[in-house]
């Protein structure tokens, strides 16, 4: 882009403004922190509280919802069926034919889930209980 192409005298006024830019930044941050210390102390407690644990590998897997049961059977008869349509118009088709499955399908594959949670949660506590 232009930035690249630009020389190094053409980019100072800008390189200049950023700077000042950062330095009133800094300015209104030193001060928000000493008008109130203990938002800066709850901003430290929420960061940390907004980093997310990493789960062990061998911790079990989530189980599939009703929709990708679904999708695990019907996905590559419909992608056969569309030829050479891009994935994005086959996750459509998939979609429409979930939403426009017969109430019974829909109540068989949340059942099939159902049973997949349970299992899950049966997984989990035997995980726990082994660690």
């Amino acid at each position: 882009g232009e930035w690249k192409e630009m020389g190094e005298e053409a980019r100072q006024p800008y390189l200049h403004l950023a700077e000042i830019a950062r330095e009133e930044y800094r300015a209104k941050v030193t001060e928000w922190e000493q008008r109130h210390p203990e938002g800066l102390e709850k901003a430290k407690n929420k960061e940390a509280l907004l980093k997310k644990e990493k789960k062990p590998r061998t911790f079990p897997k989530r189980p599939p919802s009703a929709y990708l049961l679904f999708l695990q059977d019907h996905r590559a008869a419909i992608a056969t069926a569309m030829g050479s349509a891009s994935s994005r118009e086959v996750a459509s088709a998939v979609g429409r034919a979930w939403r426009d499955a017969p109430a019974e399908v829909v109540k068989a594959y949340r059942v099939g889930a159902e049973q997949k949670q349970e299992e899950y949660r049966q997984s989990v506590k035997q995980w726990q209980d082994d660690h």
